[in-house]
């Protein structure tokens, strides 16, 4: 299978999957970035905005596949908005900031019929 048939498989948002791995025992690693870059600054909403490298990769828990525990591995990118000059990292769509698990598996976990934004 393709890798990009498996982020629609997944049901992740906005992120394309560049690779797949292995983890400790029973855990899956899936590479993911962003499909683009482009987001609005959340300061002044332009649109106008430059990539400011990579602070890392974020470690975000997602819905088991096949019994094993999967973790979504995405880039922390930081983004500088050429209008204001604030910087700010970008927000992935299936996850809300600073959470370590996404909106799909809260609801899975907690039985949740809608993810609170």
């Amino acid at each position: 299978m393709q890798l990009n048939n498996i982020s629609r498989l997944i049901e992740i948002q906005e992120a394309k999957v560049v690779g797949i791995g292995c983890g400790i025992a029973d855990e899956i690693h899936i590479y993911v970035e962003a499909e683009t870059y482009e987001q609005s600054c959340p300061c002044c909403k332009s649109t106008r905005t430059n990539r400011n490298g990579k602070d890392g990769y974020r470690k975000v828990r997602h819905l088991p596949i096949a019994g094993k525990k999967c973790l979504l591995i995405a880039p922390k990118t930081r983004l500088k908005c050429k209008s204001c000059g604030a910087t700010y990292a970008y927000e992935y769509a299936f996850v809300s900031g600073k959470q370590r698990h996404t909106k799909a598996y809260k609801v899975h976990l907690y039985g949740w019929q809608s993810v609170q934004q």
